[in-house]
């Protein structure tokens, strides 16, 4: 080690610990996390070690796995670990070889050769510089815990979670991809920034944001090691990062295909609309000062296009789960589209009406965008109206699966690209046809699609000989539903009267924690996402069968419907068994068990 070197991780051993949950560094989740991103081939790992109040104090390149753990282990809690989430090229060792060195640049863009997973990274909206809450780390998890679901359903690997101390990291893992050249690079750069907005699209939540980090020499926080952002308070703890469920590395094609279909769709979505290829080269635009009145009469006439020119009407939540367009484009569109089907089909007429919305905004946008937008939309409208009579539809269905959970899920395999659907998106072809404009921006059209009876005709002989697709039991809505519940009665705070039952709170009854359980309705409904609101009864259902017991205690004059806590929540949501049989190897706070990442306090042994 040389003498730089060596005088730096002596500057770091030197200071103070800062207080902090006494929770053990965690070496096995530092190994795990450098064979992901180091795997078998010849690359290193970049380590960089950040100030609590920002700047990087030193950056390390490693080879070698235990001088990786030795470096974690040494410099935890005194500053911010964080690893580079691709590998480095070898010759990188020679700057500084499994041992860190004060310099502040590490690998660029242009230096990646190897790309091997992409993350996802939910972080609560909080003011700067601090941790989060208890509450905003558990809606991290929430939407974290969809995603995960959501990509079994794919048919892709279920990806690690990683509470990183703040919020929670989506790990997806594909087969390494050595690339070939500069052009390469920049596709695979579009790639992941692709879905990563394709993500922040279809998994938006109110409170959590998708940080923006799919650039290639992105880094990210080891898993493993203390984060120290921010004061340490009860409210808003330091949280060791750990993973939240088996981190096994499991890789398949599936993803990175669905990946490498994204930036075509988003280029195509950006595409000039007065390009030779769009047939509308010729087209000459002008936009009015104001929209015409027939414009103004379709609107006013209309209170559809009316709420929607003043940007309201469209649901925030799809049937499905997925948000709604609300944004200003969307807007734009569905008026668009209005306008054309009650027969104004001017483009200068739609592009002025459009430009000059009052809730879009629309002098903010470039006039560009307007124009694109307006040309899309005639030529869908056009392809509806050519097609509109066709004796059979306008695309074929090659092959379809369906999920075995309640409700189902539906993928179809059509010529014009994967079509994934609700039960409810079948049962009409109106919701279908929603559904496949949003999907493919064009509308299906044809006979069958215009009654009933042969719409449900058509449906059976696309489903009749699907593929069944056996979803995990934590991929269910009752087992998200049973997490949710075992969350909001584990985080509950200890009252000291039977007033602060009512107030969220539990009491120690016969040695029991006991609550009721309209607290665990208002905690449960408050954190669900894309869910509609469960019932009472549910939720006494659901406390029931995970082992909750009803004692019905007196207090004061009179008894009180309470529940208790059982022993041990289901070994399903724990992973501990402490049957008799079953040895413990901890005398930890049950509730660390469970769910180690919710304790705001240490846990005295």
């Amino acid at each position: 080690m040389s003498q730089a070197t060596s005088a730096f991780h002596n500057e770091v051993v030197s200071k103070p610990p800062p207080g902090r949950a006494d929770t053990p560094f965690d070496e096995a989740a530092v190994r795990t996390f450098f064979r992901f991103v180091k795997g078998q081939g010849d690359g290193v790992v970049e380590m960089r070690l950040i100030r609590a109040s920002g700047g990087v104090m030193g950056i390390g390149f490693y080879s070698d796995e235990d001088a990786f753990a030795k470096a974690c282990r040494t410099n935890d809690g005194n500053l911010q670990i964080y690893g580079g989430i691709q590998p480095r090229p070898r010759r990188f060792l020679d700057r500084a070889p499994n041992g860190i060195q004060p310099r502040s640049q590490g690998g660029k863009a242009e230096d990646i050769e190897t790309v091997r997973m992409q993350i996802i990274d939910l972080d609560p909206d909080r003011p700067k510089g601090t941790a989060s809450t208890a509450e905003q780390l558990a809606l991290s998890r929430s939407v974290a815990e969809r995603i995960r679901a959501d990509a079994v359903t794919r048919g892709w690997p279920a990806p690690p979670l990683v509470m990183s101390g703040n919020g929670v990291h989506v790990y997806f893992f594909f087969p390494e991809v050595h690339i070939r050249d500069q052009v390469h690079r920049e596709e695979v750069a579009a790639g992941f920034k692709a879905f990563e907005a394709w993500v922040q699209r279809t998994y938006a939540t109110d409170g959590i944001k998708i940080d923006k980090i799919s650039d290639l020499p992105r880094i990210i926080k080891v898993p493993g090691v203390m984060s120290i952002k921010g004061d340490n308070s009860p409210e808003r703890p330091w949280r060791r990062a750990h993973f939240l469920t088996d981190s096994t590395r499991v890789e398949n094609g599936a993803f990175w295909d669905f990946v490498n279909t994204l930036p075509a769709a988003e280029k195509e979505k950006k595409a000039k609309a007065t390009t030779k290829d769009s047939g509308t080269a010729d087209t000459e635009i002008v936009f009015g000062d104001q929209p015409s009145e027939r414009v103004m009469k379709v609107v006013f006439g209309n209170k559809n296009i009316k709420a929607h020119w003043e940007g309201r009407g469209k649901p925030a939540m799809n049937a499905d789960g997925t948000p709604g367009d609300t944004s200003r484009s969307g807007y734009d569109w569905t008026v668009l589209l209005g306008l054309i089907k009650a027969g104004i089909t001017d483009p200068s007429e739609l592009a002025t009406a459009v430009f000059h919305r009052p809730a879009g905004a629309g002098a903010e946008k470039d006039k560009d965008y307007v124009i694109r937008t307006v040309l899309k939309a005639l030529r869908v409208m056009e392809s509806h109206d050519q097609n509109g009579h066709a004796g059979t539809i306008n695309f074929e269905v090659h092959s379809a699966t369906c999920t075995n959970s309640n409700p189902k899920k539906f993928t179809l395999a059509t010529s014009l690209g994967t079509l994934e659907l609700e039960t409810e998106d079948l049962s009409t072809s109106k919701k279908f046809s929603e559904a496949f404009l949003n999907a493919f921006g064009r509308y299906p059209v044809g006979d069958p699609l215009n009654t009933q009876s042969d719409w449900a005709q058509l449906v059976d002989s696309w489903l009749e000989k699907a593929t069944v697709v056996e979803l995990p039991p934590e991929a269910s809505k009752e087992f998200r539903l049973k997490e949710a519940v075992i969350r909001a009665v584990d985080n509950m705070p200890e009252g000291h009267d039977v007033e602060d039952l009512d107030s969220n709170q539990y009491l120690i009854i016969d040695g029991r924690r006991t609550f009721k359980s309209k607290a665990v309705e208002r905690t449960v409904n408050s954190s669900l996402v894309g869910s509609t609101k469960v019932k009472s009864h549910t939720i006494c259902d659901t406390l029931r069968k995970l082992g909750c017991t009803e004692p019905l205690p007196r207090i004061g004059q009179k008894r009180v419907r309470v529940f208790a806590v059982p022993d041990q929540w289901p070994v399903e949501f724990t992973g501990v068994d402490t049957s008799a049989s079953a040895a413990p190897d901890s005398d930890a706070d049950p509730r660390q068990l469970c769910f180690p990442f919710m304790m705001e306090e240490p846990v005295n042994a």
